[in-house]
């Protein structure tokens, strides 16, 4: 048992958003290796598709891509923040080009933590385990 899934077995859920199903599959090996082998995944092409998924099903953690065709990261980041149903929910954005300020702007919004793409798993581990010291 990794460091992340003993410290934090209420991440049951996981709703990976991005527009690469290719990207979208890395991101999932990587969050299972990293400690959420036993977490059910759901996948989502764009925010549109992310909004969706959120109203269908319980969601305890959001992992979205900061740039996708019809609604961006930042802007799935902002609708969730907004609603009442799901702003508890502990988003990640990864993003292959993050500047200090993007960063910064992203977690005044409300993201619990921002990555650069593509997720390796100690470096996802050690999110995993900030993610849950903040909730």
């Amino acid at each position: 048992m990794t460091i992340a899934a003993a410290t934090h077995p209420s991440i049951t859920s996981v709703l990976v958003v991005d527009d690469s199903a290719f990207a979208r599959h890395g991101a999932i090996l990587c969050l299972r290796s990293a400690g959420l082998a036993n977490a059910h995944f759901v996948e989502a092409g764009n925010g549109h598709e992310a909004l969706t998924a959120l109203k269908r099903e319980h969601i305890d953690l959001v992992v979205t891509d900061m740039n996708m065709p019809e609604m961006n990261g930042a802007e799935l980041l902002d609708r969730i923040k907004s609603d009442e149903r799901v702003s508890g929910v502990a988003v990640l954005v990864v993003s292959s080009s993050i500047s200090t300020a993007m960063e910064t702007d992203l977690r005044s919004k409300g993201a619990k933590a921002v990555a650069r793409k593509p997720l390796s798993g100690a470096a996802t581990m050690i999110l995993l385990k900030s993610l849950v010291e903040e909730v």
